[in-house]
């Protein structure tokens, strides 16, 4: 008879994970000795320590409304770039379609992004609430020619109002704090700014 060498044999502590035997191992294992879990155990945790949906608080977005080509924005603290895509779609119309933008007082926050590239964008009248203007807002607003900043707005992003290309006169309320990289870059007509 041949002699062949004995194998060591292999304890299998999961279906995926193979472990070397150890000296003191025991060629066979009881299942009472070393279970295999077949279901990832269940995680149990307090309410507090898992945080809900819920509890995330949306900004108080602003309400519009379309006046012929005038986009008029009421009723909220904050005009975002969401905001006026749904205004936008919701009306039918393209931005190339909105002459004239109104901020009514009651807007604390223009965002980033809201009206970048309003094209044909003339006339802009923001509100005595609205504290911030935010990065590229009306960037590219190539038609606009004069823009009043309320005494309220204590902020202008970067590039706000950069390429505005007509842009000739600027009146800058007396509370602004900072002004952004860029924020009146490429405004080629730019001839007046007032502080």
């Amino acid at each position: 008879s041949t002699d062949t060498p004995a194998t060591t044999p292999t304890v299998t502590t999961a279906p995926t994970e193979t472990v070397a035997p150890t000296e003191a191992a025991t060629p066979t294992v009881a299942p009472t000795e070393a279970p295999v879990i077949t279901e990832a155990p269940e995680i149990t945790e307090t309410p507090e320590e898992i945080p809900e949906v819920e509890e995330v608080i949306e900004p108080d977005l602003a309400s519009y409304r379309l006046d012929g080509d005038t986009l008029v924005f009421y009723g909220g603290k904050a005009v975002t770039v969401e905001v006026v895509e749904k205004a936008l779609n919701e009306y039918g119309i393209y931005q190339e379609d909105v002459r004239n933008v109104i901020i009514e007082d009651d807007i604390l926050v223009i965002g980033d992004y809201a009206f970048n590239y309003f094209t044909y964008l003339t006339g802009l009248e923001i509100g005595n609430g609205v504290t911030s203007i935010g990065e590229s807002a009306f960037e590219s607003c190539s038609e606009l020619t004069r823009v009043e900043i309320p005494d309220s707005v204590t902020s202008i992003g970067n590039s706000a109002f950069s390429c505005c290309s007509e842009l000739a006169e600027v009146k800058i309320g007396n509370c602004v704090k900072t002004i952004g990289e860029y924020a009146f870059w490429a405004c080629s007509d730019l001839t007046s700014i007032e502080i």
